[in-house]
């Protein structure tokens, strides 16, 4: 391989601020993550935000360019779960309970590692070269403010190494950035451990506020004397230099310093090897493009991504996956919907039916609507009329036998009791003898109102008096005598039975409207089994 390689070159890169902005020129891009916002989308925020996050990934591979997480982890979910600020934002801050969060949510810190790196891949592809530059102010943890005293740094070293392991699960080709945390003027005890012990390819500062016209990393806040040139020999690693911001990420602009070529490449010579602009101005483009030419080559630690020719035939097809199950969602939403209209509509036409059928109060509270007695009289006098034309019965009693029909008309028995009648009773009447006898029911009936005599008395005596006709055509006497008979009474047991299986109703005298004065007869509602006083009176 030729060197230095074609791609080793001073690398400029700016933070992400959307898709609507110009990031022509720039050699990489940059995000921070573990932000827990409004709207998380995932079960355990914070979530990797696809509208954000993904958006960059998404950016940085259309324009084949390096894609960098500031990877604030440990810092968010202190903020979000324990409700701690940094260290220069006030109490309670992670400067005095940080190391005790972590003691107790190693779990959860590794497992939102897992689940960036998871993701990233997906969309970026396994061998996409990712830049993780690791937990920003990475050194306050280890800080002697701390409650129950800082985490050792074997601790952290080994904790280090579980979070890049969570990383290279998924990205092996990932680059790991340590944090050199400018204010720890003792940077050889710091720094050896994990350059020993850990993969690491880059060192970065973070907080912004680094000067590129000093040896010093800071030479603005007091008490910070780390040079870079010293953090480079200690690591033997390129650093990434960030500015434009400050305290609590307060933008501070466009920072022309490290426009100027000549800054640049005392820089370069202290082994600093890209810097990033978090708020860079419209035309910084145009100055890269000049600065490229002047600069001498760096370190050559950083190359170019390579993505693997599939990853935009993968994104692809996820993103239209995505689409297919949020248009299957939505579709389920819609017929969800559309079955509670349904159902609704289905129920207020049942209602407004039955309401519609239920003409009067008597058929709303019973579903066995009861025809009026009328009706009935009605319909059971032109039946008896037509029994009573062949039997020849005829004369002014016509009325009341008609309505002693009615009473005599048959009810439903209960279960059971058709069978037990029909036992007792004996065999049934031959055909033609019942229509006989009611005839003569009738035509006696007659007869004794032509006489004078209370429509209700000979009616009753009639009934008691009426022969059961076995099926040998034979008629036995109605006296007493015969009634106490054990056939007899067998008989008189079931004297409501009808050859039809169902009771007979007894009829109940009733004062007529009609101007003829004839009395009627009302059957009763229980079915034979007892009569008005009035009825037992006349009787």
């Amino acid at each position: 391989m030729n060197w230095p390689p074609a791609d080793c070159r001073f690398r400029f890169g700016r933070a992400f601020r959307g898709a609507d902005f110009d990031y022509s020129g720039v050699d990489y891009l940059t995000v921070w993550i573990g932000q827990s916002g409004e709207q998380q989308t995932c079960s355990k925020p914070p979530c990797f935000n696809e509208y954000w996050h993904g958006a960059m990934l998404k950016l940085a591979l259309q324009m084949r360019i390096s894609a960098a997480y500031y990877a604030y982890i440990v810092a968010f979910l202190a903020k979000t779960l324990a409700g701690l600020h940094d260290c220069d934002m006030g109490e309670p801050s992670l400067c005095r309970h940080g190391a005790n969060f972590i003691r107790t949510h190693i779990p959860t810190i590794l497992a939102t590692y897992d689940r960036f790196a998871n993701e990233t891949a997906l969309r970026m592809g396994r061998t996409a070269p990712v830049l993780w530059l690791i937990e920003p102010d990475w050194h306050q943890y280890h800080e002697p403010s701390q409650e129950g005293g800082g985490l050792l740094v074997d601790e952290m070293v080994d904790l280090f190494k579980a979070i890049t392991f969570q990383i290279f699960r998924h990205l092996p080709a990932a680059k790991i950035s340590l944090d050199i945390s400018p204010w720890v003027n003792q940077q050889e005890e710091w720094l050896r451990p994990f350059i020993r012990q850990c993969t690491v390819h880059f060192v970065h500062t973070s907080g912004g506020r680094t000067s590129a016209d000093s040896e010093r990393i800071r030479a603005s806040d007091d008490g910070n004397y780390v040079t870079w040139k010293q953090v480079h020999q200690l690591s033997g690693l390129g650093i990434i230099a960030d500015t434009g911001y400050g305290v609590g990420g307060l933008s501070h602009g466009h920072d022309h310093q490290w426009d100027d070529t000549f800054n640049l490449r005392k820089r370069i010579a202290d082994g600093v090897v890209a810097v990033t602009q978090s708020n860079p101005e419209a035309g910084w483009p145009r100055t890269i493009e000049k600065a490229r030419g002047l600069l001498p080559l760096p370190q050559c630690d950083w190359r170019d991504p390579v993505y693997s020719a599939t990853v935009h035939g993968q994104l692809a097809v996820a993103e239209q996956q995505q689409w297919q199950a949020g248009l299957a969602r939505l579709s389920s939403y819609y017929a969800l919907l559309g079955a509670l209209v349904i159902g609704l509509i289905v129920g207020m036409a049942c209602a407004l039916w039955r309401r519609l059928r239920a003409r009067s109060p008597w058929a709303r509270l019973s579903p066995r609507v009861v025809a009026p007695t009328e009706a009935i009289i009605a319909q059971v006098s032109r039946s008896s009329s037509r029994a009573a034309t062949r039997a020849g019965a005829v004369g002014g009693g016509g009325g009341e036998s008609l309505r002693a029909d009615i009473a005599m008309q048959p009810v439903p028995l209960p279960k059971g009791a058709a069978e037990r009648c029909a036992a007792a009773e004996g065999p049934p009447r031959a055909r033609g003898q019942d229509a006989a006898l009611r005839a003569d029911v009738g035509a006696r009936s007659g007869k004794s109102q032509r006489r004078g005599e209370a429509p209700g008395r000979p009616l009753r005596r009639m009934e008691e008096e009426a022969a059961f006709v076995d099926s040998s055509g034979a008629r036995h006497g109605g006296n007493k005598a015969s009634r106490r008979s054990p056939e007899s009474t067998s008989s008189s047991r079931c004297d409501k039975c009808h050859v039809s299986g169902g009771p007979r109703r007894k009829p109940t005298p009733l004062v007529d409207d009609d101007d003829d004065g004839a009395s009627a007869f009302k059957p009763t509602m229980k079915g034979g089994r007892g009569r008005s006083k009035a009825s037992r009176a006349q009787i």
